[in-house]
């Protein structure tokens, strides 16, 4: 799962389109998971320090968690 938030999702599929069948791209803030989503494993490079709030994100990011998955 990648999430973008911004217009740059555009470039994101261009750049994951040989692997479009194993990325799940969401276009949309971090704050707002899909409530289905089941997640192994979370992991935000470069993403944080530019959040207003990154507390809220690190909530929903570790709701997102499936039982017994890492951050």
């Amino acid at each position: 799962v990648a999430v973008e938030p911004s217009d740059g999702v555009e470039q994101l599929r261009r750049n994951t389109a040989d692997v479009a069948d194993r990325v799940r791209i969401i276009h949309g803030p971090g704050d707002h998971l899909p409530p289905d989503i089941d997640l192994d494993c979370v992991t935000a490079i470069g993403v944080l320090q530019f959040i207003p709030q990154p507390g809220v994100v690190v909530r929903e990011a570790y709701r997102a968690l499936r039982p017994g998955g890492g951050s």
